[in-house]
């Protein structure tokens, strides 16, 4: 049975699409996140005896004749596509495009959007013959196409079609040993087609040391739609296995684990990190994660740092107490300054991450946001405008309060180039332009430039430093002015 996992090009530009827990159109392939849970499905059905094709025609730079071109001489049975909120209109378009020269194909959507709305596919699109839920969909990947070659019940977690209407075969069910999963097969989905523009090093490669947070950020959208907010973890030594076979295999030299938030207090954390040490990893490969201000202290902080730990990336979200308090962020602005300070003093790098334009808002408060996260003096930022997607807490809460500015379902505007939600005293524009302001007051302070400047100690730091640059302008910025 021939099987294509399928990410299409799209017309509006380059989709931030793969491994991404929100979406924005960029014009550069300077951020392309490489696709964990897609790739472990391809790795799934490649065990089990599927002849297994993988086509990402945005990462590949793929026109749509091409991949017709190689879909039409595949010929393929079944075919997977991820779907993301703001693009699940296009989704649907691609689907019904396939299946006009495929006929026969089946098409399976799966990922957060349809994880929330399932049935809503079925219903809007024809050519939709399946959907996965739930954020084990490698797994509901390949036992999908098990019991389609195998003429077998179909599994847990799917809706599909049957005579008379849609169906489903209920809820989707969690893994509970994450170790017994197979490594990636780095070469099936090619490693070297995605980074991040903050890498130090081109032999940049992903992990997942678990799957799901137990944290319940109102915004946030994978632990509510993927995950039930059930944190599971991969053993420490299972990792560290993986971590080395990248090494080994394919010349590593930076990993990102994009686990949801890295445990980074307990014996997990210590029990990697002295792993990584002991296995002499640490004088080999740089490592990155997801990281929480409450989950820091200075020792485990020195011991992420002598393990080879290089950047973490934290949300800030905002600088107002009251705004942390509304979105469940559970962390504090002394927090915030506090750990700062020690990861600062332990020799890592921090990446912050804030969003602007929450409805209870105003000017003030954003201007105090850009104002304290310049002052922490990051070596990296993100500024978002704030979206809900459906299945998340401050979706359910814009409805209910009138918060949205736009229709709730015109899923279109959810791209992060304007705000879909009210905010206090700003206008749609000024949202926007408070989002450009955040972005160019840090990367293009003086004081920022020399103080990277100043870190230059390689040719890998001077390019880290201009593709930062150029990211910020053609992935970011550029974004939110093309609105």
């Amino acid at each position: 049975m021939k099987v294509a996992w399928v990410y299409p090009p799209l017309e509006e530009g380059i989709p931030q699409l793969t491994q991404n827990r929100f979406f924005k159109w960029t014009q550069s392939y300077d951020v392309l996140i490489y696709p964990i849970i897609p790739a472990s499905a391809c790795t799934l059905l490649k065990s089990e005896g599927f002849n297994v094709n993988y086509i990402d025609a945005v990462a590949m730079r793929l026109p749509w004749g091409t991949l017709v071109s190689k879909l039409s001489s595949l010929e393929p049975d079944l075919i997977f596509m991820e779907a993301k909120t703001p693009v699940i209109k296009h989704i649907w378009q691609v689907a019904t495009k396939l299946k006009s020269f495929l006929p026969k194909v089946k098409l399976a959507l799966c990922g957060d959007h349809v994880s929330v709305l399932p049935r809503e596919s079925l219903e809007r699109c024809e050519a939709v013959d399946y959907v996965i839920t739930g954020g084990d969909f490698d797994l509901g990947a390949l036992n999908l196409a098990k019991a389609l070659r195998d003429d077998t019940n179909l599994p847990v977690g799917l809706w599909y079609r049957k005579a008379g209407g849609i169906a489903t075969t209920g809820n989707f069910q969690l893994l509970g040993d994450l170790d017994s999963i197979p490594f990636i097969d780095r070469e099936l989905v090619p490693w070297w087609l995605y980074h991040e523009s903050w890498r130090l090093h081109d032999e940049f490669l992903y992990i997942m040391s678990g799957r799901g947070c137990m944290q319940r950020c109102t915004f946030c959208s994978w632990p509510a739609m993927l995950y039930n907010y059930r944190l599971r973890l991969r053993s420490p030594d299972n990792v560290l296995d993986e971590i080395e076979r990248l090494v080994d295999k394919y010349g590593a030299k930076e990993i990102f684990d994009d686990l949801d938030t890295w445990p980074s207090k307990g014996r997990w954390a210590r029990k990697f990190c002295n792993g990584m040490i002991e296995r002499g990893l640490s004088e080999r490969v740089v490592w990155n994660i997801n990281a929480r201000v409450d989950l820091l202290d200075y020792e485990t902080a020195k011991l992420m740092k002598r393990a080879g730990c290089r950047v973490l990336k934290i949300g800030v979200e905002s600088a107002s107490q009251e705004t942390l308090d509304r979105i469940k962020k559970r962390t504090t602005l002394q927090q915030i300054r506090d750990s700062v300070r020690l990861c600062r003093k332990a020799g890592l790098t921090l990446h912050l991450t804030a969003m602007i334009g929450y409805p209870w808002e105003n000017r003030k408060d954003v201007l105090g946001t850009i104002t304290f996260i310049k002052g922490l003096e990051p070596d990296s930022v993100q500024f978002s405008i704030v979206t809900p997607y459906p299945g998340t807490e401050l979706y359910r809460q814009a409805l209910a309060n009138n918060w949205f500015a736009v229709d709730a379902t015109d899923w279109d505007s959810f791209d992060m180039s304007n705000p879909v939600l009210k905010s206090g005293d700003m206008s749609p524009e000024e949202v926007v332009e408070f989002c450009e302001r955040a972005w160019r007051s840090i990367y293009f302070d003086p004081k920022f430039v020399l103080r990277h400047l100043a870190k230059v100690r390689s040719m890998n730091d001077l390019k880290l430093l201009f593709r930062g640059m150029r990211s910020v302008l053609q992935v970011h910025v550029a974004g939110l002015e093309a609105s």
